[in-house]
């Protein structure tokens, strides 16, 4: 049997974002809450580094700047001065904002923040110089039900306006919510009849703003213990099969079929509740690593426990591939050799890489031990986009390169072939083209225009214009007293 019977509160400090890392230009507010059953104040006052700066419930920084950061007081007209709290102001490229509070149970959001109104690239979270989130496009990395042993140094790395990346720090200490509880039992003697009274006695941190609930049970028993996630190998590499193991021990009061078992990845499901106690990963890839938890759910009531986090780090097999060519700048009959660049990653000296490579996405060498492709006599069609593939010999974890664009320069024998040969081709059309002109020239008339009967070849060249007007002078004579002689006798000649 549980009772309900009290509940205790702190009047805290907060800001709104819940950042106490901010840049120049942006706003934060400041609140002093005085939470029920204190009764608000009517007068409240602010105080930055021990100096009255304001009156008022809320103080808010509009557009802050670098003198803005100190550390913050607030106090009600009835009370002392709350614990102080830092802000700070940065006009640097990137900051790590994480939250003013944290306490364990807390669900966390860290933020990767760049300046406002630069580009910024991909990011990479990192705690105690182990890699928690290798680089993706998010800039947030989130903690569900925080625990004290997640306390330590973070930092993210971001690729800020185009340049090297840079990083931020923050440390993070998870405060303890409250103590754990002990019963307390008075009178220390208790006789059978007899009054006693039993305290639940704890204390809550006083930054909390939560309401602490006690209750007292009696014979409670425990269904089934918390759960314990293992994993089937460490180190883990790429490409690696890899197993999870959600370790509960129910109790003889329930079956094992009434217990339901879940995972989650950096705060993210990804396996709903279901009867298999075991998450497995298949051919495991960078991006797999993250902290890990399992549950365990009662089917009947609901009943549910959350396991530890573990953190699991997936370490990278080979670096991806880079492909250089060589000479840089390849001429039509040059040996051209392009090497595909990668480093082994892992202390096993069993890895084995093969290497392939294509030309605008066609295969020209299959994969082989040889991480070089040879074109021992270049030629123009060599020229084309080319990328390499790099592959682990018995696991087949591959990678591929970026592109790079090889143009093969032709020689001066070579324009000069060209140039003769086009020359060629020009003439050759000119020819053609004056021929068919010629065939298309009207043919001479060799007819009697008036009679329509064949003319003798002199004839025709006689009353052809286009001849007469070429012939020689002497023939033109010669043709005209011709004529003369074959005039019909005068009409006028004596009969």
């Amino acid at each position: 049997m549980c009772y309900l019977v009290g509940y205790a509160v702190r009047p805290v400090v907060t800001f709104n974002p819940n950042w106490h890392k901010i840049f120049t230009t942006e706003s934060l507010t400041m609140t002093c809450n005085m939470r029920s059953p204190i009764p608000a104040d009517k007068s409240y006052t602010w105080y930055k580094d021990n100096n009255l700066i304001y009156t008022g419930q809320s103080f808010v920084i509009v557009n802050a700047a670098l003198h803005n950061s100190g550390n913050y007081q607030c106090k009600g007209s009835n009370t002392d001065r709350s614990d102080s709290v830092r802000l700070e102001v940065s006009h640097g490229w990137l900051i790590l904002q994480a939250p003013l509070y944290i306490h364990e149970g807390d669900d966390v959001t860290l933020r990767c923040h760049h300046y406002p109104g630069y580009p910024a690239g991909m990011t990479k979270f990192i705690k105690d110089n182990t890699v928690i989130r290798n680089w993706g496009s998010d800039s947030v990395f989130h903690i569900t039900n925080i625990s004290i042993d997640r306390s330590g140094k973070y930092t993210c790395k971001k690729e800020v306006s185009r340049g090297a990346p840079v990083y931020s720090e923050v440390s993070i200490s998870v405060k303890e919510l409250f103590r754990s509880p002990e019963v307390k039992v008075k009178p220390n003697r208790v006789l059978e009849g007899d009054h006693m009274t039993l305290t639940c006695d704890t204390s809550l941190s006083p930054h909390s703003q939560t309401d602490l609930q006690f209750a007292f049970c009696r014979d409670q028993l425990t269904l089934f213990t918390d759960p314990e996630i293992k994993v089937s190998q460490n180190p883990i590499e790429e490409g690696d099969n890899i197993t999870l193991t959600c370790l509960t021990r129910p109790s003889l009061f329930i079956s094992a079929t009434e217990v339901e078992f879940a995972f989650q990845r950096n705060g993210q499901n990804i396996q709903e509740f279901g009867s298999s106690s075991k998450y497995g990963i298949l051919f495991a890839k960078l991006e797999d690593s993250g902290f890990y938890i399992c549950e365990v759910r009662r089917s009947a009531n609901g009943l549910t426990k959350k396991s530890k986090e573990i953190n699991v780090h997936i370490q990278e097999l080979f670096s991806h591939p880079e492909i250089v060519m060589n000479p840089d700048f390849p001429r039509e009959g040059n040996r051209v050799i392009l090497t595909c660049n990668t480093s082994i990653n892992t202390l096993r000296n069993d890895i084995e890489l093969q290497f392939a490579f294509y030309q605008n996405k066609k295969n020209v060498q299959k994969f082989n031990s040889s991480h070089q492709y040879i074109i021992p006599l270049a030629q123009l069609e060599d020229s084309g986009n080319y990328s390499c593939e790099a592959r682990t010999l018995y696991s087949g974890m591959k990678k591929i390169s970026a592109v790079v664009s090889v143009v093969i320069q032709g020689t001066i024998s070579t324009y000069l072939l060209i140039i003769c040969s086009v020359t060629l081709l020009l003439l050759i059309l000119a020819i053609l083209g004056f021929l068919y002109m010629f065939r298309q020239r009207p043919s001479v008339n060799n007819q009697d225009p008036m009679t329509g009967a064949p003319l003798r070849a002199d004839e025709g060249e006689v009353n052809n214009p286009i001849y007469s007007a070429v012939r020689p002078k002497s023939m033109r004579r010669l043709a005209a007293a011709q004529e003369m002689s074959n005039e019909p006798e005068s009409i006028y000649q004596n009969t």
